[in-house]
């Protein structure tokens, strides 16, 4: 990663930033986990990961995950897959968190999970996209790239009182991730919100 900022950092009460790497056991050559979930030293995909626990769709058959599907509730379901396991780790969490342009109010966005490490003050956001040819949303595409540089966005709602963000007010810099999964049978990948 060199010559890039780390978007996934812990910070101390001052607001300066401590342990950088802390989220992939200091080894950000040979590990990866990208939303910093995983206490797994072989870092995410593992047993016990997100991306696994989204893949085996949070216990329930590959079946019971086909018919969602057909019946057009598959993205639902992951999203509340990812959700229900965030909250089993620990997290405090939110789905369908609105953000507003702080610029044009009138323009808003709605991020699928909302989710808050509570040991290590790491707030994330995660965009699931399920199917064959995901794409976003004209107020997504325009809302998104604001949320990870702070000050930028802010949520209206009331979900946002359980992170210490006050509905209006604009929100900290806050790192935004895609789950993409085109299939119940087929395993989910997760990476940074793409920028374009």
């Amino acid at each position: 990663m060199i010559g890039k900022v780390d978007e996934v950092t812990r910070a101390d009460a001052s607001g300066a930033i401590v342990d950088l790497y802390a989220y992939v056991h200091n080894d950000p050559l040979n590990l990866t986990d990208p939303l910093g979930l995983c206490d797994n030293p072989q870092g995410c995909g593992g047993a016990g990961s997100i991306v696994n626990a989204t893949y085996q769709t949070g216990g329930s058959s590959v079946n019971a995950a086909i018919d969602a599907a057909y019946q057009g509730r598959f993205h639902d379901q992951v999203v509340n897959t990812l959700a229900d396991y965030l909250r089993n780790a620990g997290h405090t969490v939110a789905t369908e968190a609105p953000l507003n342009l702080v610029q044009s109010p009138d323009i808003q966005a709605r991020l699928d999970v909302l989710a808050q490490q509570p040991q290590k003050q790491i707030t994330f956001g995660v965009e699931v996209k399920t199917g064959e040819d995901p794409t976003y949303t004209l107020q997504q595409r325009i809302v998104y790239p604001h949320v990870p540089v702070g000050g930028m966005v802010f949520s209206p709602s009331q979900k946002v009182i359980p992170f210490g963000f006050q509905p209006g007010a604009p929100l900290p810099p806050i790192p935004l991730y895609q789950l993409c999964q085109q299939g119940p049978s087929i395993r989910p990948q997760i990476g940074p919100l793409p920028t374009e």
